[in-house]
């Protein structure tokens, strides 16, 4: 049997100090549901870099893009930072978040077909809400009317009441007297 030794040489390349790998959202923004035309508002958000030790560093100066107030839905946004290492190589970092836009209400009608009305004959109304996107809903289906008695003579004041609750939890109370 043979024997023979091999030597290999092995360069390392040795980068002072630790190293940027990448970022994270640490912590989301305290809002991410947004209204129709709100402005984004990135209050709460914390992102940071992680170093090549494990090792996390909030970092400032980052930059958010894609949102769009006028487009209704989950929106996927940019959340980049640029890291310059010690061998002034630039780097760029990314990380998604997730808002969304919703739609609401921003006037609310009732407006009567007749406001003469027989014996027993049933309340014609119609009940529309005009979103902020521009859409217009029928809301004869789910409004609360209040004070109409078919059964009484004479004008009534009728009251129509609809309650919107939103995807961020918010409630909004539209209410419209009419009398017939």
């Amino acid at each position: 049997i043979t024997s023979f030794k091999v030597t290999v040489a092995v360069r390392q390349y040795y980068m002072q100090g630790d190293v940027v790998t990448g970022i994270e959202i640490d912590t989301l923004p305290i809002k991410t549901i947004y209204k129709y035309g709100e402005a984004l508002d990135l209050t709460g958000l914390r992102v940071v870099k992680r170093w090549i030790s494990g090792n996390t560093e909030a970092v400032y100066n980052y930059e958010v893009s894609g949102y769009d107030p006028y487009k209704l839905g989950k929106q996927k946004l940019e959340v980049s930072y640029v890291s310059v290492d010690n061998r002034g190589n630039t780097h760029e970092y990314t990380q998604k978040l997730v808002v969304e836009v919703i739609d609401y209400i921003t006037e609310f009608s009732v407006t009567p077909n007749k406001t003469v009305y027989k014996y027993g004959e049933d309340l014609d109304i119609e009940i529309v809400g005009n979103f902020a996107s521009g859409d217009i809903q029928d809301l004869s289906f789910e409004a609360i009317i209040e004070g109409y008695d078919s059964t009484v003579l004479g004008e009534q004041e009728v009251t129509v009441k609809y309650v919107e609750i939103l995807k961020n939890g918010e409630i909004i109370d539209h209410e419209q007297t009419i009398t017939v």
